[in-house]
């Protein structure tokens, strides 16, 4: 019965999500063919542990796990990127170039989800916005 409860409740759910994920994640090490999509459904279960949880587990709870998974996977794409981008920042050349740009155009789509992701879960969440952006 227990058992049930902790593998079953929303925190287990979660949990299970998030260690299948980071298995998921670590194949990377491997550097085999067959990880690239092994890492992305890694990175995706991470994403939907954090909306098995929490807020996201309130109503409506599709939106509002689609908007954290959304928010999450913005943020991280967006976040993830800086360390590559400086690293890259002082060689210069041709290649770095097209990918700071590419990634400036990448940026600018998951910058824009993760506001709007954050302001719809904001309204729905809030039963009065704007007091929450007034008040500490």
């Amino acid at each position: 019965m227990m058992l049930q409860i902790a593998l079953f409740s929303p925190p287990g759910l979660s949990v299970e999500a998030d260690i299948l994920g980071r298995l998921g994640i670590a194949t990377i090490a491997l550097n085999r063919s067959w990880t690239r999509p092994v890492v992305f459904l890694g990175v995706v279960f991470v994403a939907i542990s954090f909306a098995l949880r929490g807020d996201a587990t309130g109503d409506p709870r599709l939106a509002l796990s689609t908007l954290f998974v959304i928010h999450i996977l913005a943020a991280s794409f967006w976040i993830g990127g800086f360390y590559p981008l400086h690293d890259m920042a002082g060689s210069g050349n041709e290649a770095a170039v097209r990918t700071v740009e590419r990634f400036g155009q990448a940026a600018l789509v998951m910058v824009g989800l993760l506001v709007a992701a954050g302001v719809v879960i904001l309204l729905i969440l809030a039963e009065h916005p704007i007091a929450v952006l007034t008040h500490p």
